[in-house]
């Protein structure tokens, strides 16, 4: 009888096994998203509304970041973070860019993706800050270029700089420096990441909105990390440009500082700065 019971109880566990071995190979095969260039894939954040949209770039191999990482992508990984306001201009909204934000946190927010959504990203693949190689690369889309939109002055008004608006509002009496004449783009501080210039490879805000960090360091002596982009206060032409680097210690914090992420194959090292110009 116990041996008669034994193989009839057998048949549901091995079925079960076989169905669940199935089950696991189906979810594996959904983490391999189409790569032809152009193509989205999405991470899911524990709150829907709050994905990471990812852009393949095929001559570059990896996937980046649509936008820059917002406040709500951001505080799903830190509930607390609620940048202060800039002269009273809110820089904490949902889709706007998440600011006051280090090297060292922005890195971190990296690490912490890839330890709880494993079961989403991409076998042999992994997040991380770009380098600034691979900034400058998405950035011209493949092509010689003088700024992220072209190679004409001023910028168009869909890209986030310090331009026109907010002129007449009293903080800004008590700036140095001027704006980009004849640019208004609408948004006195930092814009919702997807009203902040595209570029031809449809990734938005790579220049202006907010500074974004790069994986480098900017010196020999490593004191400081890179910054790319420029931001929503800049206006000097120099500072616009696709090969002017900024930089910043990496435990700093500002109000017109951010991050993207990139999707890289892991066991490939970022690409060096080299020339970046």
């Amino acid at each position: 009888m116990f041996k008669l019971s034994f193989a009839r109880h057998a048949r549901p566990a091995v079925a079960g096994l076989i169905l669940t071995w199935l089950l696991a190979s189906v979810l594996a095969g959904a983490q391999q998203p189409r790569r032809e260039h152009g193509d989205i894939f999405r991470l899911q954040l524990d709150d829907p509304a709050e994905a990471l949209e990812l852009v393949w770039i095929e001559a570059m191999g990896l996937w980046v970041g649509r936008h820059e990482v917002t406040n709500g992508q951001y505080r799903r990984y830190n509930l607390t973070h609620m940048p202060a306001p800039y002269y009273e201009n809110n820089v904490h909204g949902r889709r706007q860019p998440a600011v006051r934000v280090s090297w060292i946190d922005a890195d971190n927010y990296a690490a912490w993706l890839n330890r709880n959504f494993a079961d989403q990203i991409p076998a042999g693949f992994a997040f991380r800050l770009p380098s600034e190689r691979e900034w400058t690369d998405f950035a011209i889309c493949g092509r010689a270029k003088r700024y992220p939109w072209g190679d004409r002055w001023p910028p168009p008004d869909d890209w986030n700089y310090r331009g026109e608006e907010g002129l007449g509002l009293l903080y800004r009496l008590f700036e140095k420096g001027g704006n980009i004449r004849g640019h208004d783009d609408g948004f006195i501080v930092a814009a919702p990441v997807e009203e902040s210039g595209r570029n031809a490879w449809g990734l938005y805000g790579v220049g202006g909105n907010v500074w974004e960090w790069c994986r480098d360091w900017f010196d020999d002596e490593q004191r400081y990390r890179s910054l790319r982009g420029a931001g929503w206060n800049n206006y000097e032409e120099p500072f616009l440009r696709v090969n002017h680097r900024g930089r910043a210690r990496p435990e700093q914090k500002n109000a017109m500082v951010g991050f993207r992420l990139v999707l890289a194959p892991s066991g490939q090292p970022a690409a060096a700065a080299g020339n970046v110009d």
